[in-house]
């Protein structure tokens, strides 16, 4: 966790070589502070081709737990509650949560504050390869 006393900006870059099959860097920019609800508008579990995790972290000196809904066009919902310790990050991988080609937007809601991102790996119709990161929209 990053604080200051005056306006910055924080980010995050990774690079990779995932699985040893798809090579690439995504960035992501620093949450601003820890909340209570996240929102992903978009996510996809295609077999083999999109890997999706979210990544959430406990800034907090107490467990909590974060309560997942995925959602998909036709409507239905999936929950999950994952716990999280005290001033630890813990990773849920979307693609064995709700299984392979599935559309999958999420929803999280947190006893505590928390931080939510979510990375996704890729190999785009077999042509791009790579990966990309988003901190969770906040209302």
């Amino acid at each position: 966790m990053i604080a200051s006393e005056d306006p910055i900006v924080a980010e995050r870059p990774m690079y990779f070589d995932y699985l040893g099959k798809w090579s690439g860097g995504h960035d992501v920019t620093g949450a601003v502070a820890p909340q209570t609800s996240f929102f992903f508008a978009e996510g996809y579990t295609g077999a083999g081709l999109f890997d999706e995790y979210l990544c959430l972290m406990n800034p907090g000196d107490t467990p909590t737990t974060a309560h997942i809904t995925y959602m998909f066009p036709d409507g239905t919902t999936q929950p999950q509650d994952v716990p999280i310790g005290a001033t630890t990050r813990t990773t849920v991988s979307v693609n064995a949560v709700v299984g392979p080609d599935r559309e999958v937007a999420v929803m999280i809601a947190s006893e505590d504050p928390i931080v939510a991102e979510r990375p996704m790996y890729f190999d785009y119709l077999g042509k791009w390869s790579g990966g990309h990161d988003v901190t969770g929209f906040t209302p």
